[in-house]
């Protein structure tokens, strides 16, 4: 329960990105789209992703997020790690005034 704070902050808020696109921050942006992630996406995902022959998003989520392959898995966490850490230094950055994000 320790991101439910995050959550309610950005239902409060918005659920934009906060990279500044209209998108929605999901974990389908984070992991495929997200600008701010790009450069921890090539090192960590981008191996994956060029193989995987759908472009669907949620065909894209299952293959990653499957964890039949420990690679896989080990590169998806690595990358989330990355991700959750360059958030919160990118919220501490921008000056986003909500409690959860730092806890992140």
């Amino acid at each position: 329960m320790r991101f439910l704070p995050t959550y309610k902050c950005l239902q409060e808020l918005s659920q934009t990105c906060i990279c500044g696109s209209p998108s929605v921050e999901n974990i389908s942006h984070i992991l495929f789209d997200c600008q701010l992630y790009a450069p921890i996406r090539l090192e960590y995902l981008s191996p994956f992703l060029e193989r995987t022959v759908h472009r669907d998003p949620i065909h894209r989520l299952s293959y990653l997020l499957s964890g039949s392959n420990v690679y896989i898995v080990r590169k998806v966490a690595k990358f989330v790690t990355k991700a959750a850490a360059l958030r919160t230094q990118y919220v501490e950055q921008i000056g986003v005034s909500c409690k959860g994000d730092l806890h992140i």
